[in-house]
């Protein structure tokens, strides 16, 4: 069962990268449309801050209407989820761990 849950995982988590760096290429494109080279480049070295700043600016100009605030949603509840599990799969394995050594 491990093993199949860390195959899914696997799968899940390389879904996952290549979302964010969608994501985070879409971002730089929007920042490079709005605010120019320079800002683009910015968005570039600093994803987690321009995704922020993008998506707060996207979210007072059309609250769900963006498909980028509804990807950007998605994607945070996406890592959200992963990390969850992973956090609960340590645990279980934790305690099977103590339950072989007793």
């Amino acid at each position: 069962m491990s093993r199949l849950l860390g195959g899914i995982l696997g799968i899940y988590v390389v879904l996952l990268w290549i979302l964010s760096g969608i994501m985070h290429l879409w971002t730089v494109w929007i920042a490079y449309k709005i605010f120019g080279i320079f800002m683009g480049g910015v968005a570039f070295f600093f994803p987690v801050i321009s995704e922020a700043v993008i998506g707060f600016m996207g979210w007072r100009g059309s609250v769900f209407d963006s498909p980028y605030i509804q990807w950007l949603i998605v994607l945070v509840a996406a890592w959200v989820g992963y990390y969850a599990i992973g956090f609960i799969a340590a645990a279980v394995e934790d305690r099977q761990e103590r339950k072989r050594y007793m």
